[in-house]
C-alpha cells in the first residue's frame, strides 16, 4: 500500500489528460503518449503515476466514482509534479489541476501550440492556463516534439530541485526517514 511516505520518497510525477471524452481512436494515441511520457519521468528517477494503469474506465470499471475519487486525489498530492496534457477539454483534468494547486504540487501543462490547436478549431481554457499553479507550458506541434520539449522541461525541473533547499523541519516524514 502507498502512504504518502512511501509517495514522497518514490518521487512520483502524475501524468493528467483525457480519460473520458474521446473516441476510441484518439484514446488509444493518448494512452501510448502518456506511458511514453510515463518513460521520460522514469529517466530521471520519478514513478509516474499514470492515472489508466491504475484505474482505466473500462478496465478497472469495477472501481466507483468515489475510489476514483480517493485514488487520484492522493496521487496528485503526493507527486513532486503534475504534467497535465489539456490540449483536448476535460473536466477531470481541470479537476486535477485544482488539486494540484491547492496542494502546492507544481503544474506543467501540456498542448499544441497556438497555430496547431487554430488548425484543429481547438482552444485551451484560459481559466486552466491561468491557474496559479501552473508553472510552464510545454507547446508542441506532434506529441513527438512534445516528447523532447518534455524531457528539457523535466531536466530543468530535476535541476531546480538540486538547488532548492529546505530546513529538516520543512521536509515532510524528516524524523521518520533518519531513523531508516
Amino acid at each position: 500500500m502507498t502512504t504518502p511516505k512511501t509517495a514522497a520518497m518514490r518521487k512520483m510525477v502524475y501524468i493528467s489528460g483525457p480519460l473520458t471524452s474521446v473516441d476510441s481512436e484518439t484514446m488509444a494515441v493518448l494512452k501510448a503518449f502518456y506511458e511514453s511520457v510515463g518513460g521520460i519521468c522514469n529517466e530521471f528517477g520519478f514513478e509516474a503515476y499514470i492515472p489508466h494503469v491504475f484505474s482505466d474506465p473500462d478496465q478497472a470499471a469495477n472501481l466507483t466514482a468515489a475510489q476514483v475519487d480517493l485514488i487520484d486525489r492522493k496521487a496528485v498530492t503526493s507527486s513532486y509534479l503534475v504534467l497535465a496534457y489539456v490540449g483536448i477539454p476535460a473536466l477531470g483534468c481541470g479537476i486535477e489541476v485544482e488539486m494540484a494547486y491547492h496542494a502546492n504540487v507544481p503544474v506543467f501543462l501540456m498542448y499544441e501550440d497556438d497555430e496547431t490547436l487554430e488548425v484543429l478549431e481547438k482552444r485551451v481554457s484560459r481559466l486552466v492556463k491561468g491557474n496559479p499553479g501552473v508553472k510552464k507550458h510545454i507547446r508542441f506541434i506532434t506529441f513527438e516534439s512534445a516528447l523532447h520539449a518534455i524531457r528539457e522541461a523535466l531536466q530543468e525541473f530535476v535541476d531546480g530541485m538540486k538547488d532548492s533547499v529546505l530546513p529538516d523541519v520543512l521536509l515532510p516524514w524528516a524524523d521518520d526517514l533518519a531513523s531508516e
